[in-house]
This record gives structure tokens, sequence and C-alpha cells, in this order.
């Protein structure tokens, strides 16, 4: 996967994550080379990020905060936008706090690329433990739900000790 250095992106906004399918953040305007950093993202969750509408052929790439090893990139033709702008379905394999940065092609963290960046909820993972999102299951944790097995018994329908 191709993707922008994280170079040293200002950091034009701190938000939580969106928590709910369907809620959506945006970024307040940002130039290239400008980060969008996003708190409480969610571990197996799927977020659509994107950056359409601003008129600039647009990167986003997606890292942990404060950089290292890119977890999502686009640059055009993305689930959300058609076109030179850039959007990604992203589903992080950890969570914590992520910086979103805008380039405008080819890299390029200079000039007025300006606009947005959006950031859908779209999937929420499944717990072992909240089980009221799977129709039909029981709420009660496993543990609860597993019968207690009757105790022996002998012939004569005394239980053995």
């Amino acid at each position: 996967m191709a993707q922008c250095a994280y170079g040293t992106p200002g950091i034009v906004a701190t938000v939580a994550a969106p928590a709910t399918v369907g809620t959506t953040i945006t970024s307040p305007t940002m130039n290239a080379g400008q980060a969008y950093r996003v708190t409480g993202i969610i571990a197996g969750a799927t977020y659509r990020v994107y950056n359409c509408g601003s008129g600039f052929d647009t990167q986003i790439t997606i890292y942990p905060s404060g950089g290292g090893t890119s977890e999502g990139y686009n640059d055009d033709n993305g689930p959300e936008c058609s076109g030179a702008a850039a959007s990604i379905n992203y589903a992080p394999t950890i969570g914590g706090t992520k910086d979103m940065v805008l380039h405008r092609y080819n890299c390029d963290p200079n000039g007025s690329a300006s606009g947005t960046i959006s950031v859908r909820c779209t999937a929420l993972p499944i717990s072992c433990t909240n089980t009221s999102r799977i129709p039909g299951a029981f709420a009660a944790p496993v543990a609860e739900r597993v019968p207690t097995p009757s105790p022996p018994t002998n012939g004569n329908r005394n239980t053995t000790r």
C-alpha cells in the first residue's frame, strides 16, 4: 500500500470518534500536510474516512497518534468519493488515537489543498459480552446459561455422595 509520509503535521483539531453507526464527525478546514486527530477509535469497528468536495486531488493517510506505520491510505475513487478526492473504509485492528493526514497529490504536504476530513462510523464490532446486538441471543453471560447437571442417583433415588 502506498502512503504519504507522516512528516510533522499540524493538528487542526482533536475530537472523539463517532461511537454510533451512522454518526459523522468533520474536521475544521485544513490544509495539505495537516492532521485531524481522532480519539477513541474502536478496534474492529469500520469507519469511512473521506475528503469529498474539496476541489483538489487529495490523499488521506491514517497513522497512530504521533506517526509510525501507516494503517490506511487512499488517493482516488474510494467508497465515498468518486474522482480525485480521497476516501477509505478503515477497520483498525488496534483502537486508540489516530492521526488522519490530508495531502495533495502526489503526497504534497504544502499548498492550498484545503478541505475537511469526515469520519463516519459504519459498523461496530460485536463483543462476546455484548449479546444485545445478536437477534435471539441470551442476555445473560454464557456461564449463567449453562444448565447445572442433576446429581447422579443410585437405584433407590438417593443421591450418591
